[in-house]
């Protein structure tokens, strides 16, 4: 074609129907409402994220918190579990403390009341009652009646149980069980 076909246009269609080009006010109000709208929604939708992402970290901040709460309160739990125990085991060692020196005091009770020639055949403890089984042999009914006595003013034995005397004949020696209790605080 040649340049000055270029230029020449022709429109054979009615004046009618004629391609419009230009973009009525209607139309172009339209078009800016609609990307209006649309930036509206991105705006919307920014903010949305943003605030989603804030919240989030947030969230994730609080349960980290929560976590190291929940793991000082099972080792506060832990240590509380720990204290009971040593206390418990501290109130056992005083209570073999006293025990002991309960003990200790009544046999040295026994040993100072206890005459030459008066034996025991056995000892029996019982720690709950705070009680002693014994097995007494004497070399004669005066030394027997003589330890039963001293047992008698003791100011550590609460109470004094014979159970039943047995004399041999032929050699004179006399046994019987007793049952002593001592008092409370000694």
């Amino acid at each position: 074609m040649s340049k000055k076909l270029q230029f020449l246009s022709f429109n054979l269609l009615p004046r009618k129907t004629k391609i419009k080009f230009f973009l009525k006010g209607e139309d172009t109000t339209l078009i800016l409402l609609y990307f209006v709208v649309l930036a509206i929604i991105g705006g919307v939708y920014y903010f949305q994220s943003s605030l989603n992402t804030q919240l989030q970290t947030k969230i994730n901040s609080v349960e980290n918190e929560i976590n190291k709460y929940t793991q000082v309160k099972q080792k506060a739990l832990e240590l509380e579990r720990n204290i009971a125990t040593i206390g418990r085991v501290e109130a056992s060692i005083v209570k073999l403390e006293e025990e002991s020196t309960s003990l200790r005091w009544l046999f040295l009770e026994l040993q100072r009341v206890t005459p030459s020639g008066v034996s025991f055949s056995s000892v029996k403890v019982d720690r709950g009652d705070k009680s002693i089984s014994l097995q007494v042999e004497a070399r004669n009914i005066n030394l027997s009646t003589e330890f039963l006595a001293r047992l008698r003013k003791s100011k550590f034995i609460s109470r004094l149980d014979i159970r039943s005397i047995s004399i041999d004949v032929n050699t004179g020696r006399i046994t019987f069980p007793i049952s002593l209790t001592f008092k409370e605080g000694v």
